[in-house]
């Protein structure tokens, strides 16, 4: 099933499958010329297609032409069932990797010196049509009833439905040369020196529209020059304190998914368009469950569209850190460490067919954390200021993130039978609204005239974090050692290992749902951005803390000195705790001028979900291995 969640709000039928299939020929050559001059050549081919297919629908789900149920979702964080908006995708991708690379390494003197470069071709074929079913957008149950008794009722808030090929094909190169050179000056000292140079080449775009110039524009960034320096300091001679620290410039991707938007999404024919959310007094709108043959033309746009900002540029990342360890014990090391990672260009996505907001609205809070207030904030109104299209997206590069650690670290190397890894971090990060998401959305900003209201805790923000791990394989129990025949037969071959992690809860936001009235689009600012109150800072709350403990026993018998056999036992959240991976986090409904908290008093602040992808309800699993 695509769902992966311990639970999900979606019908039975609307998992939809999900299939993987990967293939991989990796090749390596080391080769030695000299006594002091070593190469390493790779070559990877790879193909990795993932589809994801929807499922017939179930009993009672009204189908249409295409044989499917149309989407519907019901109420904001309630249940959706009928065919996935997203699916089908037939390719998602179908691609194709060649890649070589070489490296280089001479020995001279104090000098041991790397150089070398790689190449990596990448070809995709995405097969997928967003919404290409019809999707139909409910505020309430009751309203999703009506509809279904009587289709000629219109009780929906919002149907969209998309057109166009759903395949398309691209492919991107990447070109990297490195050098480094580490200096051993003495016992004591070594010098790390080095530079890295990036450059992706985009594809062509394939489709661009003669109304906007920037749709037959992607970005050709050729100055990623990436320095690296650092030392590593035996600062008594003994190997007892040692300082390292160190400084580099790396460069991220333009990632292929949100290439593949700007390829498919230019309003020119031949390209995928949307209707757009058509409210029921639409005059092309459908009745439920009916979707539409053809896209509608009405007022003669070309509907919405992906480009590229002018002169975008590639990810930027600092990275900083500065490290003091000191041997405490045999094979144990205390360790203090501090890190800065700062994030540059990073991408985002904004709506540019907007006129700058020209009124305002005030809002009274009725209910809730903020009864009684009153905020007023701007308005956007009136028709788009390109009457070609629908939105416009560019995909911009004005997102900055500063990320501040504190690690400390006590760690000790198997020695008599336990090893221990454990860590404390304290950290701070915040950005401008950093999304992290793949593909691209309309409009990530509040408001896309002023980007101090996105300047805030990241929603990767995480101050405290603890993570122990152990592996204890027992020597010595009441006197009986592993030495002794009888130590043997009871101790010989356990291992223990349990991990514990303690985190604090990821931040949110006090969210709003509705739309202005009069507003150019949705949203509370009529801008269709971000649903969240302007009058509170981005994330601002904060989920509870997050406890885990794994578990791992194991013994293996061995038979010979090439052949044993090994039991195993894993448990995961071992104790079953209830660990908060999300919250209902829309506090106000809109109603006229009025902000209203009833509607959402039962689930604002309520926990929604207990488990993801990472953390989950206990699992317990038993393995047997053999090995030879």
């Amino acid at each position: 099933g695509v769902q992966s969640q311990a639970v999900v709000s979606r019908g039975i039928a609307s998992f939809g499958d999900d299939l993987v299939s990967i293939d991989t020929l990796n090749l390596r050559l080391s080769t030695t010329f000299t006594p002091n001059i070593l190469n390493e050549g790779r070559f990877q081919y790879s193909r990795d297609l993932e589809q994801q297919i929807a499922q017939p629908a179930a009993p009672g789900e009204p189908t249409t032409a295409n044989g499917f149920s149309p989407s519907v979702s019901i109420g904001a964080g309630g249940i959706t069932f009928g065919k996935p908006n997203f699916l089908d995708r037939n390719a998602y991708p179908d691609e194709k990797r060649w890649q070589y690379a070489d490296t280089v390494t001479w020995s001279k003197g104090r000098h041991t010196m790397k150089f070398g470069g790689d190449f990596n071709h990448v070809s995709d074929l995405l097969d997928n049509l967003f919404q290409n079913a019809g999707a139909y957008s409910y505020s309430n149950i009751v309203e999703f009833l009506s509809d279904y008794a009587n289709p000629s009722l219109r009780r929906y808030t919002s149907f969209g439905q998309n057109f166009g090929p759903t395949a398309f094909k691209f492919s991107t190169r990447d070109y990297n040369l490195f050098f480094q050179d580490d200096i051993r000056v003495d016992n004591r000292l070594t010098l790390n020196f080095g530079l890295r140079y990036e450059y992706q080449q985009m594809p062509e775009p394939q489709i661009p529209n003669a109304l906007e110039s920037r749709t037959n524009n992607f970005p050709s960034d050729k100055n990623n020059f990436g320095p690296r320096v650092g030392f590593a300091l035996d600062a008594t001679g003994d190997g007892k304190n040692v300082f390292r620290a160190g400084y580099g410039i790396y460069y991220g991707r333009i990632i292929n998914s949100t290439i593949s938007n700007a390829i498919t999404n230019t309003g020119a024919a031949g390209a995928q368009k949307s209707t757009g959310n058509l409210t029921p007094a639409s005059s092309s709108a459908p009745n439920y469950p009916n979707v539409l043959s053809s896209l509608p033309t009405a007022g003669g746009n070309s509907g919405a569209i992906v480009v590229f900002k002018d002169g975008m540029q590639n990810p930027l990342i600092h990275q900083m850190d500065a490290i003091y360890e000191r041997l405490i014990g045999k094979n144990t090391v205390v360790s203090v460490s501090g890190l800065m990672s700062f994030g540059r260009y990073l991408p985002t996505f904004v709506d540019t067919n907007l006129n700058p907001p020209n009124s305002t609205t005030t809002y009274t809070f009725v209910g809730g954390p903020f009864d009684a207030q009153t905020i007023t904030v701007p308005k956007f109104t009136g028709a788009r200021p390109n009457a070609n299209f629908t939105s416009i997206t560019e995909v911009r590069d004005t997102i900055s993130s500063e990320y501040y650690g504190l690690v400390l670290q006590l760690n000790r190397r198997l020695t008599n039978g336990i090893q221990f890894q454990s860590s404390y971090t304290y950290s701070s990060t915040v950005d401008n609204g950093q999304g992290s998401q793949t593909f691209s959305t309309v409009n990530v900003p509040l408001n896309p005239f002023d980007y101090s209201l996105e300047r805030g805790n990241s929603s990767l923000d995480i101050p405290h974090r603890f993570i122990a791990s152990v592996v204890y394989a027992p020597r010595t129990v009441f006197g009986l050692g592993r030495d002794s025949r009888v130590g043997r037969a009871i101790f010989g071959g356990w291992t223990i290992s349990p991990i514990v992690g303690i985190q604090s809860g990821r931040p949110f936001s006090y969210g709003v749902s509705g739309n202005v009235s009069g507003g150019t689009t949705g949203g509370i600012l009529g801008a269709g951005g971000a649903n969240r109150l302007p009058n509170t800072k981005i994330n601002s709350l904060r989920l509870p803390y997050g406890a885990n403990v794994d578990l791992r026993i194991s013994r293996r018998f061995k038979f010979t000195e090439t052949m044993n056999f090994e039991i195993l036992a894993e448990g995961f959240n071992i104790f079953n705790r209830l660990n908060v991976t999300n919250v209902g986090s829309t506090a106000y409904t809109i109603s006229g001028t009025n902000l209203n908290f009833a509607p959402n008093a039962a689930t604002f602040g309520i926990p929604s979900e207990a488990g993801n992808s990472i953390i989950r309800e206990r699992q317990i699993q038993l393995a047997a291995r053999f090995q030879f």
